[in-house]
This record gives C-alpha cells, sequence and structure tokens, in this order.
C-alpha cells in the first residue's frame, strides 16, 4: 500500500499534517520578518561636558543641558564619514522653560498614552543647538529655521557628504 492510499484511508490525519506543515511555513515566514534585523531602540545617547571635543554615552531620557560629576552636559550629534574617524557635528540642549515643560510631561504621561502637545511643542521650539566648539553665545534656537539649519548642516571634515553615517552609541 503506498503514501496515497493511505492518505486516501485517513483524511483526518492528511488533514493534520497539511495545517502542521502551513502553520511551520507561516511561522518561518513571521520569524524573516521580526528576526534580528528589526531596528532596535537606543537607550543611550552622546553627550559632551568641553563644547564636543570629547563626548560620553549616557542615559537617552536625560534631559540636557543637565549636571553631573560637577559638569555640565548636553546633547553631542556624532557622524563619521567613511572609515574616517568620528566627530561631534553640534551639540544640543533645551532651553530650562522647554526643559521644565518636558519633565513635567514625561511625569503626567503613563505608559502607552501618546505624549501631550504641550511636551511636542517644549521639544521643537525649546531646542537649542550650536556648532561644536563655538562660543557659548552661539546657541540658535529652533524657532530661527535658517541659523538652526545652517548648524545642523553636517558635512565631513574635508567639507564633503560623502559616506556620511551617524555613530550611536
Amino acid at each position: 500500500m503506498g503514501i496515497r492510499e493511505k492518505m486516501n484511508d485517513n483524511p483526518a490525519i492528511t488533514t493534520g499534517v497539511t495545517a502542521a506543515i502551513i502553520v511551520i511555513a507561516l511561522v518561518l515566514i513571521v520569524m524573516q520578518f521580526v528576526g534580528s534585523d528589526a531596528p532596535k531602540i537606543p537607550k543611550s545617547a552622546w553627550f559632551s561636558a568641553d563644547n564636543g571635543a570629547t563626548y560620553v554615552a549616557d542615559d537617552i531620557n536625560l534631559i540636557p543641558p543637565f549636571q553631573k560629576d560637577g559638569k555640565t552636559y548636553v546633547r553631542a550629534v556624532v557622524f563619521k564619514c567613511g572609515g574616517g574617524a568620528p566627530f561631534v557635528s553640534h551639540l544640543e540642549r533645551y532651553t530650562d522653560k522647554a526643559k521644565a515643560q518636558i519633565e513635567k510631561a514625561r511625569q503626567e504621561t503613563g505608559a502607552g498614552k501618546p505624549p501631550p502637545m504641550a511636551l511636542q511643542e517644549a521639544q521643537y521650539t525649546g531646542l537649542e543647538v550650536k556648532k561644536t566648539g563655538a562660543p557659548d553665545s552661539a546657541w540658535v534656537s529652533a524657532r530661527e529655521y535658517q541659523k538652526m539649519a545652517e548648524v545642523t548642516n553636517i558635512k565631513c571634515p574635508d567639507g564633503t557628504t560623502n559616506d556620511l553615517e551617524a555613530v550611536l552609541p
């Protein structure tokens, strides 16, 4: 008696085996889409306490500027070009008012709830940026779109944008 006859004699087993094969195939397909290539949510960011000369990784939830070890830290935006050394493109911080609004909104927002509009506004309009190494008077408000675009226009040390790549902690 061949396989075909056994399948015809036992339709319940045939249906079960077919269903199992379909489930295994679906699981394999889903695993390919959800596999290890899925993007990871960053848990740390770069910060600098010396105007971008050096930078360290710390908790991404810290709101710059913040004090640590007697120093004031701001966020450092780090890039590299091709195989070159990483460099700090520019620095970011929030105004005191925006920082207070962000902290308050974070306390009021529970898990799974969308951020309130006040938080989004504070994060965008209260942001200040400046080029690495620029004097403290050079901070530019996000409300000054043209100046902010100039500061955040990221270029390689040689002035090009070839192989520009963000460096994550």
